[in-house]
Parts: structure tokens; C-alpha cells; sequence
């Protein structure tokens, strides 16, 4: 079973994206401190779809608390330089806002 579940704050402002599809995305990245060293932060990139990307590029800023419940995805490709590289981000299934509403 491929289930994550990480609480933190947003380290930059969502990004939205509309695919030639149809559908929304929205892209964000969230800093976690680790439980049993508080000195030590881990960095996710989250991506989530639809009507939930919608509302996260609506309601969510920098620094925010989110809690994000997902699967955590593998993606290579291949850089600018030949190099095939790979590179992690949860496919959120839900993401709940913490902080407070925008005023």
C-alpha cells in the first residue's frame, strides 16, 4: 500500500495549470519537520486535481498549515544535459487547510 499522510506549511504560493484536456492542477510544495528531530525539515512537492486543485490555488498562500493525505509518486525524465533524473511528489487524495482563511 503506497499511503502518505505529512502536516506542514507551504513553502511558496500554489501554481495552477490548465491542461489541454480540461482539467486543473495545482502544485505546491510543503516543509514537514521531522517528529524525532526538530531541527531537521523535509521538503514534498504535492500536485492535486480538479475541483481540489482549484480550491487550494484559491485559498492557500505561502506559509500556510495543510494537512495532505496522498500516494507518493515516482517520475523520471531526462534533463537538459542527457541525465536521466527522478523526481518525487505526493498525488494528493485530500488536503485539509490548517491556517486560518485569507482575511
Amino acid at each position: 500500500m503506497n499511503k502518505v499522510f505529512i502536516t506542514g506549511n507551504l513553502t511558496r504560493d500554489p501554481e495552477r495549470t490548465s491542461h489541454e484536456s480540461g482539467k486543473v492542477s495545482c502544485r505546491f510544495s510543503v516543509a514537514v519537520t521531522r517528529a524525532h528531530d526538530r531541527e531537521k525539515t523535509d521538503f514534498f512537492k504535492v500536485i492535486t486535481w480538479g475541483q481540489m486543485a482549484e480550491n487550494c490555488y484559491k485559498y492557500l498562500l505561502k506559509g500556510k498549515k495543510v494537512a495532505v493525505e496522498g500516494s507518493h509518486e515516482m517520475h523520471k525524465y531526462v534533463d537538459k544535459d542527457g541525465i536521466e533524473r527522478i523526481d518525487w511528489e505526493i498525488k494528493a487524495d485530500s488536503v485539509e487547510f490548517l491556517s486560518p482563511a485569507r482575511a
